[in-house]
């Protein structure tokens, strides 16, 4: 096992070099999806700085928001610091395009809004990003609304909107239920479906 010998703070990611003069940065979200300490799903991490970074020879210590510390061994670290070939996703082609471009436009909304919480931002405040837990489903589709005073945070719930899309648009529907979106974080990335979708009872249900 290589011991460490500097760690350096980035913007979002850590540089760590080793004695042998390897070098490898980890991003700050890998570190924190890494660690037995990770938050519930019912938290939404806006804040993924460390508070405090500390290192030896065999780990590197990291003191998360909110005081939740974690440790990572050389070790570890050194294993997951080569992206081995063959790990890599494939890309596929899109298999069908919609015939008409669709656009992103201001609307109208039709439903009624209820303002469930407001945030105003301080030199030293901090969000911790808690969705509320009266919530019978964690949304995903949030918009924020920000100038420089008294910030306002909109949340749908995204099973409905797919629910009334599949009746109303469903060649729209069907479209997205064959599309997946790319996540990248430094060397690393993720894929998953945009809507994930089962039938019970002979009815399509979606999943959240």
């Amino acid at each position: 096992m290589w011991a460490l010998k500097a760690v350096r703070r980035l913007p979002k990611s850590v540089q760590i070099e080793w004695e042998d003069g390897y070098l490898a940065n980890f991003p700050y979200v890998w570190l924190r999806d890494n660690t037995l300490r990770r938050p519930s799903l019912l938290h939404v991490d806006l804040d993924l700085k460390p508070y405090v970074m500390d290192w030896n020879k065999d780990r590197l210590s990291v003191l998360w928001p909110i005081c939740m510390a974690s440790q990572y061994s050389s070790q570890f670290l050194r294993t997951y610091s080569i992206i081995r070939p063959g790990v890599d996703m494939d890309e596929p082609l899109p298999q069908s395009i919609l015939p008409n471009t669709w656009k992103i436009v201001p609307a109208t909304p039709c439903d009624p809004m209820v303002t469930m919480g407001t945030v105003e931002w301080g030199e030293r405040a901090r969000d911790l990003g808690n969705v509320w837990p009266h919530l019978e489903r964690v949304p995903s589709l949030c918009t924020v609304d920000s100038l420089n005073g008294v910030s306002e945070v909109y949340v749908a719930d995204a099973v409905q909107a797919f629910e009334e899309m599949s009746v109303r648009f469903p060649e729209e529907f069907d479209f997205l239920t064959r599309c997946s979106v790319e996540y990248r974080q430094g060397p690393f990335k993720a894929r998953h479906k945009i809507v994930n979708t089962t039938c019970v009872d002979g009815k399509l249900q979606i999943n959240s």
